[in-house]
């Protein structure tokens, strides 16, 4: 699955969300929770991460935005689908500034398959300090919605990049009935 993420548009969120006309888009979109608790409970544990990267690589123009200018070029990419109930949900890309690795954020880079969610929600040094909505075009023009998120973590800013992927909306792809989607 290939998501090219990096000339998504990243516009105001209040602007982008008054085009989504699905309220359960919107619920993931602005959830301020962690995405892993959400997901395992809505698949009733049928969850799993598959790694798809996890080395060095460039940062994407709208990332070194976000971060700040004085990013470097190479960061710490970590690229994950969320599985739920045997199909991916969800495409997820952490991005750890070169600088931030010199802190215990550098534990962030071995986690293998592991949820970063697991980890993240048990800090409590983790803040998430903005969430930007992002829309992305495909090829075959359809639409997928996402989020950035910055969070500092040991005081380091670090991105988590989250693409929601047509399978959390449909209805087939549920294993409980308690969350309407």
């Amino acid at each position: 699955m290939k998501i090219n993420i990096k000339n998504s548009h990243n516009l105001k969120s209040n602007k982008l969300l008054s085009k989504i006309k699905n309220k359960k888009i919107i619920s993931y979109l602005m959830d301020s929770g962690s995405l892993t608790a959400r997901l395992k409970q809505k698949y009733d544990n049928d969850f799993y991460v598959k790694v798809l990267k996890n080395k060095k690589s460039k940062i994407f123009k709208n990332e070194k935005k976000i971060l700040t200018k004085n990013s470097n070029k190479i960061a710490f990419v970590r690229e994950v689908l969320l599985y739920g109930n045997n199909q991916p949900v969800v495409f997820a890309r952490t991005t750890i500034p070169k600088k931030s690795l010199k802190s215990p954020l550098f534990k962030l880079t071995k986690i293998g398959a592991k949820p970063l969610g697991e980890i993240l929600f048990k800090q409590k040094t983790a803040k998430r300090a903005k969430i930007q909505i992002i829309k992305i075009k495909q090829k075959n023009n359809k639409i997928l919605w996402g989020r950035i998120s910055l969070f500092y973590l040991y005081h380091q800013p670090f991105l988590l990049t989250e693409i929601f992927l047509p399978n959390l909306f449909n209805k087939d792809n549920k294993k409980r009935s308690n969350e309407k989607c």
